[in-house]
């Protein structure tokens, strides 16, 4: 996967994704913490495009969600398919996240 690897920063796995979007998949808050803090990691997409913040609320895990906010994480960002945060915590029917998305 170093054909992923942009500018040498971070590592993907074999299915082109991060270590921190493992982490949220995983829902591993203490994990995603100690990741998150890492400004490269933070923002870096998967294979699909979909950023950590994307996949929070995908799966609809509101705490780590407001955590990747607070570090600075971009709501506006869309992954390769044109979906944001928003849509997809909408589409996988997350209320929770829904909600608080759209209050931010």
């Amino acid at each position: 996967m170093n054909a992923l690897r942009p500018n040498g920063q971070g590592t993907y796995d074999e299915w082109g994704r991060t270590r921190l979007i493992n982490a949220v998949i995983d829902e591993n808050f203490p994990l995603v913490k100690e990741l998150a803090a890492r400004p490269d990691m933070l923002h870096m997409p998967d294979i699909n495009g979909s950023t950590p913040v994307i996949i929070a609320a995908h799966i609809g895990n509101v705490l780590i969600l407001h955590h990747l906010v607070g570090l600075g994480a971009d709501l506006r960002v869309k992954d390769t398919f044109g979906f944001d945060p928003l849509l997809r915590a909408a589409m996988a029917g997350h209320f929770e996240s829904v909600l608080y998305l759209l209050e931010r």
